[in-house]
């Protein structure tokens, strides 16, 4: 093999393992990849919304902000009676006191964001929203 083609795959290798390492330490900056992934065993819950209809709630907890990323943010999470179901949905600091509204026994009408974008509606079985809007793991 000429030396060319060796300084080549030595710098492809080299550039491969920089992407691998990037990748690895991305949820130290931004959290974890997927909003499943979020663990809630340890946060603490501020704020509950109990549907009417059935025995679904969604808990609000709150997450400090991951090794680098100081700021605050929510965690919507689903519960049917006592057991946990998924997380709905993860918004960050927006300064604003927002509110949960149940619409029916799947919708929630999240009140007051932000001013870009002051409410959305989930399907608390199929939706869910991230702050982030990380592309290819939401």
């Amino acid at each position: 093999m000429s030396v060319l083609k060796k300084k080549k795959v030595w710098i492809t290798l080299l550039i491969v393992i920089l992407i691998g390492i990037l990748i690895a330490i991305t949820p130290l900056f931004r959290g974890p990849y997927y909003l499943k992934n979020v663990e809630i065993e340890n946060l603490r819950e501020v704020g509950k919304y109990k549907s009417d209809v059935n025995n679904y709630s969604i808990k609000i907890y709150y997450k400090n902000g991951p090794i680098l990323y100081s700021e605050y943010s929510y965690l919507g999470s689903l519960f049917k009676g006592d057991n946990f179901v998924r997380n709905v949905f993860w918004v960050g600091p927006s300064g604003n006191d927002f509110s949960v509204e149940w619409k029916d026994e799947k919708t929630i009408k999240i009140n007051n964001l932000t001013s870009s974008n002051p409410t959305f509606t989930l399907n608390i079985l199929e939706d869910k929203y991230d702050f982030r809007g990380i592309p290819f793991f939401n």
